[in-house]
């Protein structure tokens, strides 16, 4: 059997962004009207997750024929598959050289072949569009298995269709197409359910056949896992060893490409089982006594998964289908006396990497005399072999509340040994259901609740036993307007901060509401002011206790707003909160301070000082400047760098806080803004300050 690398076999060469991608599909519908939105998406999705393929071999044996572009497309079938890259290309009038290179001649050459064959059918509305989406496949027409293996490509495309997708590259709405526009009820039942058998010619469920046409009638089964059965396959022998080891795979193709595939007699290569990506569906097809030819010389002592996917796009290996697996694998160590905990828990590698014989649950990649390089970089083994080997829970949760406000609840709970993660769920005391996440931290925000309402909230521990939810709590949310920091509305009467490093929580209740604060330090400190989770556009603003205006923070919109304080003495500093402008208030939503200290970076003196001087040079160009200048700054260390822009009268229009590397910094400003007139530019950086004058002109 020729064996191929398969990092070399499929290289996803193209990443595209949402607006590159949705251009190329919106082009192709102005072209071709007939063609309803959004098929074309869920076609590459379903195919590709819309990543150019671009195999450097046409043909691999175990993995079947290589696939192209966004829509998978069959160059050469090898006298099984039908060639529908051909076929796209003649219809759209384009060679295939340049249907591979562009994904935006893929997309209209797929848009013309879908025009051909809704003209053809006589169908227009996205609910008649089953038959044009078995046109466009590449499995063979004859055969109960082949029909219900267009079936599972229709089904693929008819879930991205009804869902929609949200992707980085894709973004569709969810369509309600009822499945009896493209499914039989029989048809339907077999596309959703969780396992599969395939006995010759026959597909079943384990209680109904599949039979394209003809009545629902009942099948005999027999079991190796339930309820993914039994298959007789013709590619398949006798065993020569008993079953000691699980090879995982990763299909390089379709689910539906790969069921049909390995009926093949030609392909001479088939595996014990097929998992779905989307949903982890299992399609048995070779008994576990038999041997399948699915890793070469390995093949008499191991039992065979393959998974819908391609090894260089980890979002194929879905936490569906690893669940799936993962059950599937301990029934199969449960009935063969494999130890669990032999899986494989290291680092995933994009090569061959041979592991000992003892790790009995590893990848094709890392058994004896192999060049396929699956499941791949991709694969998490670690999160594997925990969903094959779960810890049991040792305790329950003890629930608290740290922080309660008018709009949010920060919750906590003791962590529990052996725990994967946690459910949490609340509602009012009103409501009979349930809001609910699941998050692997022992502590959740829950925002968005309503003013002076009480709330329910309960935890559930998620491991191997798990646990029932614990016995609800039950806070209630404060009043609108409710501040813990007020009456610090005057610099005289300041809210005192003793504790630095944690979060302070306050509102800007209505117009002109202003929170005032006082912190005391005891030494030299550089000290980081940091306001965050703003609901609207507030400014900070620091002095000294004596009322000295120091440096402020004047981002705009919600953006976090970072003012730092470089080398300030043992003393009082005040600082304030305020809305940038009279509607900048919310009587809900608060804000975060969180203050900080930092070891002193102490100024430099005399000749080391002038030197430093020199080494770090300020510029602004252009200048004059009537919109976008770009401040460049030469540090002679890196740093916490203050900048600071002031107009002719020192009133600042301009204050942030980043951190420099050593070497040039460049930092955009948007000089449009200002009023006409000279402006000072500042930088401090490790107490050295440099400046120049910029001149804005209108």
């Amino acid at each position: 059997m020729k064996k191929l690398n398969l990092l070399a076999c499929f290289l996803l060469l193209s990443f595209f962004t949402q607006a590159q991608v949705q251009s190329d599909f919106n082009a192709a519908y102005r072209a071709h009207p007939a063609v309803p939105k959004p098929l074309l998406e869920a076609l590459a999705y379903s195919s590709s997750h819309c990543q150019n393929l671009q195999p450097e071999e046409a043909f691999d044996p175990h993995h079947g024929p290589g696939r192209y572009g966004l829509f998978a497309l069959v160059e050469d079938g090898k006298g099984y598959f039908k060639n529908n890259l051909a076929a796209v290309c003649k219809a759209a009038g384009v060679s295939a050289d340049a249907f591979k290179k562009d994904p935006a001649v893929q997309v209209m050459a797929m848009a013309a072949y879908l025009d051909m064959q809704c003209n053809a059918l006589q169908v227009r509305s996205i609910t008649d569009m089953a038959a044009v989406i078995d046109a466009v496949s590449e499995i063979p027409d004859a055969g109960t298995v082949n029909a219900f293996a267009k079936a599972s490509a229709r089904y693929n495309v008819y879930q991205y269709l009804v869902n929609g997708i949200n992707t980085d590259q894709l973004k569709t709405a969810a369509m309600a197409i009822s499945p009896d526009a493209w499914f039989t009820p029989e048809t339907y039942r077999m596309m959703t359910a969780p396992g599969i058998i395939i006995n010759g010619d026959d597909v079943s469920d384990g209680t109904t056949q599949f039979r394209p046409g003809n009545p629902v009638i009942n099948a005999v089964t027999a079991t190796d896992y339930p309820p993914a059965l039994w298959v007789t396959s013709p590619n398949f022998s006798t065993r020569s060893l008993s079953i000691s080891a699980v090879a995982i795979h990763t299909t390089q193709g379709s689910y539906a490409g790969s069921i049909s595939w390995f009926q093949n007699t030609a392909s001479g290569v088939s595996a014990h089982y097929v998992l779905r990506s989307s949903d982890g569906q299992v399609t048995q097809m070779v008994r576990e006594a038999s041997k399948a030819w699915h890793i070469g010389s390995e093949n008499s002592y191991t039992i065979g998964l393959e998974h819908e996917g391609f090894v260089n796009d980890a979002s194929w290996y879905t936490t569906a289908m690893y669940t799936s697996s993962a059950n599937l694998v301990k029934d199969i160590c449960t009935d063969n006396g494999i130890d669990r905990t032999t899986c494989y828990s290291g680092p995933a590698s994009a090569g061959t990497n041979l592991l000992s014989a003892s790790v009995k649950i590893k990848g094709h990649q890392h058994y004896p005399n192999q060049t396929h390089t699956d499941p791949g970089i991709n694969w998490n083994w670690g999160s594997y072999y925990n969903l094959i080997n779960p810890i049991t829970c040792s305790a329950s949760a003890t629930l608290n509340e740290s922080y309660i406000n008018t709009a949010f609840a920060n919750l906590n709970w003791s962590s529990v040994s052996g725990a994967v993660n946690y459910s949490v769920e609340w509602k009012t005391t009103a409501a009979t259901t349930w809001n609910s996440i699941t998050t692997a931290n022992n502590y959740y925000t829950i925002a968005g609740l309503a003013a002076s309402t009480g709330y329910n909230w309960r935890v559930k521990t998620n491991c191997s036993g798990g646990s029932a939810y614990s016995i609800a709590k039950t806070f209630t949310t404060q009043a609108s307007c409710w501040d813990p920091n007020e009456v610090n509305n005057v610099y005289t009467a300041p809210k005192l901060i003793t504790s630095l490093g944690g979060y302070t929580y306050g509102k800007i209740c209505g117009s002109g509401d202003i929170d005032f604060f006082k912190i005391t330090t005891t030494a030299t400190q550089n000290i980081i002011f940091k306001l965050a989770t703003l609901p609207k556009n507030y400014n900070i603003e620091t002095y000294t206790g004596a009322g000295t205006y120091l440096a402020g923070g004047y981002a705009t919109g919600t953006a976090d707003e970072t003012v730092t304080l470089f080398n300030k003495p043992a003393g009082s500093y005040l600082f304030r909160v305020y809305g940038a402008a009279a509607a900048d208030n919310d009587a809900l939503n608060d804000y975060r301070l969180q203050i900080t200290l930092a070891a002193p970076t102490l100024a430099r003196f005399g000749t080391a000082q002038e030197e430093a001087a020199v080494e770090q040079k300020l510029s602004v160009s252009p200048n004059p400047v009537s919109g976008m200048a770009m401040l460049v700054y030469n540090a002679a260390e890196a740093g916490y760098a203050q900048i600071i822009i002031s107009d002719f009268y020192g009133r600042p229009v301009y204050n942030a806080s980043r951190y420099m590397q050593q070497g040039t910094q460049q930092v955009r400003i948007d000089a449009g803004r200002w009023d006409k007139g000279f402006y000072t530019v500042s930088v401090v950086l490790n107490g050295l300050r440099t400046t120049t004058r910029l001149m804005v002109t209108k």
